[in-house]
């Protein structure tokens, strides 16, 4: 079995925007059988996130727009990740 990589687990990076880093997580599209026994397209997807370091800053993005924009907010606010004891 193979090791868990950054990439598998918080998507690929794409840019680093200040301290911040924005990363994708595709999915891609897949044929399964429905109950009736008939093959069924599921579509892919595609979702940003704003991340610092290795923290989860935001919830899914459509775009790499609104993260970049995000990001800015959260620059401008001087957000950053802090550990919880």
């Amino acid at each position: 079995m193979s090791n868990k990589k950054r990439k598998n687990i918080h998507g690929n990076y794409v840019c680093q925007y200040d301290y911040l880093s924005i990363r994708q997580k595709i999915t891609q599209p897949k044929i399964k059988k429905n109950r009736a026994g008939k093959m069924e397209m599921i579509a892919g997807d595609s979702k940003w996130f704003v991340y610092h370091k290795k923290h989860k800053m935001t919830d899914p993005l459509k775009n790499k727009n609104e993260a970049i924009k995000i990001a800015e907010q959260l620059i401008l606010q001087k957000k950053k990740y802090v550990k919880h004891n």
